[in-house]
């Protein structure tokens, strides 16, 4: 029973390092990206006027953007409205 609870308690300290690791990557993620800005204007959806924003996920640290409003963003995030054919 004891080796049991030993086994859980690893198990959580393990989860809890990994969260801590995947904030501190994805802090310097951010970091590393918000070095090269880029301005980019995401068009309001007239079809869905009510989707204000749109968000763009990188290791795990997000950027919502406003929907036309002209805001700097980093390259990378603007490579993938691009793609995803956003702007």
């Amino acid at each position: 029973m004891a080796n049991q609870e030993n086994n859980n308690q690893e198990v959580v300290k393990t989860e809890e390092q990994s969260k801590i690791e995947q904030e501190k990557e994805a802090k310097k993620t951010a970091e590393t990206l918000k070095k090269d800005l880029v301005e980019v204007k995401i068009p309001i959806d007239p079809l869905n006027k009510t989707d204000r924003t749109v968000d763009v996920i990188i290791n795990g640290y997000r950027w919502t953007i406003e929907r036309g409003k002209e805001v700097k963003v980093p390259r990378a995030v603007k490579e993938i409205l691009t793609d995803a054919k956003y702007i």
